[in-house]
This record gives C-alpha cells, structure tokens and sequence, in this order.
C-alpha cells in the first residue's frame, strides 16, 4: 500500500461500492460453477476418461485465456522472481485440483462433491491464517471442527447412497484444498499482475502437466464413443472455469481470500439441485444433514471475521 492510500484510505462509500461490485462478481462466478460439477460428472459417464476429459478441457481454457489475454495486455510475461511462486500456483492451486476434481467427480455422485466442497472456506481461512494474509480466530477452529463434522456425515452418507464411494470423498477433500491453497498463494500476484494474466499462464502450465499426465488416457479414448452432448457439457465446463476463474480474482483482488472464499458454499445448493435433475442423482438424509452441518462450520467463520487485507 503505498504512502497516500495510508494517509488517505478509501471513504466509506468507495469501500460499499468495492464491496457490492465484489459481491456480484462473486455470485456470478459461483453459479457459473455451481454447473460445472453436473457438466464434469456427465461427460465421465458418456464417454470420456478423467484424465483425458481434464487435458482437454484445460487446454480449451489456455488457449481461451492467453487470446484474452494477449487481446488486452499484449503480453502474458512474468518476472524472474514470481515464476516460482506462478509454478506452484500452476501446480497445486489446478494441476493437483484439477486432478482431483475430476476423479472424485469420476468416483462419487457430483452432488457429494459439491456438498463437500462446501469445507472451501473453512481451509482457505486456515491457510490464511498459516501463510499470515489473515488472522484466524477462536470461533474459526470452532468451525473448522464443526465443517470437517459435516463432511465426515456427507462421507458416510455417500456410502449408502446409489453411486457413493468413499475414495471420491477423500479426493472430494482434496480438491477443496488445494483450490483453497490456490486462494491464498495467489495473493501476492495479485499485487503485481492482472487476473486474466495469471490464470491465463497458469492455465498454460496446467494443461502442459495434464497433457503430460494424460497422454496415454487421450491415446487410448474412444473419440466416436464421445457423445455430442458429452463436448456440449466440457464446452460449458471450459467455458465456467475460464470466465468464473477471471470474475472470482477479480473479486478476490477487491475482498481478500477469506470472504471470497465464504460465497463458495451458495453453490453446493444448486449444484445438487442440477444434479438430481439432469443426472437422476439420490440425496441420502444424512448427506444433507451433513450439507446443513457444514453450512453451520460456514455461519460460525462468519459471524466474526476479520477486515479484508489490502491488495493493493
């Protein structure tokens, strides 16, 4: 922050408009997402592998982003200094979430996922907390507690569901983390670099690591077994995680990780929802008291947080 922001900091009014732009860019962000768990988990049941489902649709998002990109900066460079940092961003933050997305989607009903995804915000606060972005307070490792109760429900819950496996929940977790490790390594690229830029190299080195991992996946897939709904879906998939990606930095860069992060769990609701429509899927009674559960970890965060760290 820089000397006259100290001695000037932003009025009231200019804070509520940052506030109510972030909050709108935020619900975009998560119903275009709220999608995207029925999209993934349709083209896995009608003909695509994970792995090649994931080379493709990041490849689709990097070319995507770097013409945005290069349409409106001219440039996609990094400094020497932050391409570690970019790697790791690339690496853990979608590589790894990416590569747990799609099998816990591949493994469990994508509405078990979403619900669980709902423990986001509670590891984005811990993380926060642990890196010092934000500080993390008691009625937070109360909640902490409480959400990780939820998805231990959910997970049980899902056992006794059509559809259930366990080993989906477990990577159902881990897709939650390492977005919400995303969420906070990010932070300090975002002071230096526009949204369209990091995700769009990122996306780059993302869909380089899943070429590389899915290479023999995408020999072997059965092309003509892809149904032309199964494209439609990982069109609309590529297509939410390159315009919700922007809107969620964009929002990230006015409100910090820890509230952005509060607004992921909207969209475990109509995620299931979508998923009982289009896919027929069951909801067991313990996996939505496992939901509401969560919901409570996601209240008890937010009653009393913290002011947002700047940004700029």
């Amino acid at each position: 922050m820089t000397t006259s922001a100290l001695l000037h900091p932003p009025s009231e009014g200019t804070t509520s408009r940052r506030s109510r732009s972030a909050q709108v860019l935020l619900l975009a962000a998560v119903l275009l997402w709220s999608a995207n768990f029925t999209a993934v988990k349709y083209s896995l049941t009608h003909g695509f592998s994970p792995l090649s489902f994931a080379a493709v649709r990041w490849t689709f998002a990097a070319v995507a982003l770097s013409a945005v990109t290069l349409r409106f900066e001219g440039s996609l460079r990094f400094q020497r200094r932050d391409i570690p940092l970019l790697i790791g961003v690339a690496g853990g933050g979608f590589w790894f979430n990416q590569m747990s997305l799609v099998f816990a989607i591949h493994l469990a009903p994508a509405s078990t996922i979403a619900l669980i995804f709902g423990l986001f915000p509670i590891l984005v606060a811990l993380l926060s907390h642990a890196c010092g972005v934000e500080r993390l307070k008691l009625r937070h490792g109360v909640a902490v507690v409480v959400s990780f109760a939820g998805a231990a429900l959910v997970a049980i819950g899902a056992r006794t569901a059509l559809g259930g496996h366990f080993g989906g929940i477990l990577f159902g977790v881990a897709n939650a983390f390492f977005f919400a490790s995303f969420a906070v390594v990010v932070v300090p690229l975002m002071r230096r670099y526009s949204p369209y830029r990091i995700t769009a190299v990122a996306s780059v080195v993302c869909s380089a690591l899943l070429a590389i991992t899915g290479g023999p996946n995408l020999v072997r897939q059965d092309w003509g077994g892809v149904s032309n709904w199964a494209w439609f879906a990982l069109t609309y998939s590529a297509t939410s995680l390159v315009i919700g990606n922007i809107l969620w930095l964009k929002a990230l860069r006015l409100v910090g990780p820890g509230r952005a992060s509060l607004y992921s769990n909207f969209q475990a609701f109509p995620a299931a929802v979508l998923a009982f429509v289009i896919l027929s899927e069951p909801l067991s009674g313990l996996q939505i008291v496992g939901g509401a559960v969560i919901a409570l970890g996601i209240l008890l965060a937010h009653s009393e947080r913290t002011p947002a760290p700047s940004l700029e």
